[in-house]
């Protein structure tokens, strides 16, 4: 009798070995889910997060120039991310609604890797 009794406590102690295993194994897919998703880009190129309701226009123009005008480069919707692709050297950004407010800029911008920008 103390045999079958040992031997049904041992199935029962293996099940549970299996329960808690698969427990923590449904734990770390869970968690690992939650983690946010992280781009990742060339190193000439700075990704832009547009964090408002509206879409903006990313302008650009050389660093130290006497030119007042920014040229158009990128158009991001509300909520979204693109990478901008950097010129060589060192750029001035922008960042304005459809109405050309402005709503973010970056002085002396140069080809950072993992540069990141957020307009909010």
């Amino acid at each position: 009798m103390w045999a079958r009794w040992g031997a049904g406590a041992e199935a029962r102690s293996t099940r549970l070995a299996r329960s808690v295993q698969g427990a923590a194994l449904l734990a770390a897919v869970l968690a690992s889910a939650c983690v946010e998703p992280r781009l990742v880009h060339p190193a000439d190129q700075m990704v832009i997060t547009n964090r408002r309701g509206d879409v903006i226009v990313i302008k650009q123009k050389a660093c130290g120039s006497s030119e007042t005008t920014f040229e158009p480069v990128a158009h991001i919707v509300g909520g979204t991310s693109m990478p901008l692709p950097l010129a060589a050297g060192c750029v001035d950004l922008v960042a304005s609604t459809g109405d050309d407010t402005v709503v973010g800029r970056q002085d002396d911008v140069r080809m950072i890797p993992g540069a990141v920008w957020t307009v909010e």
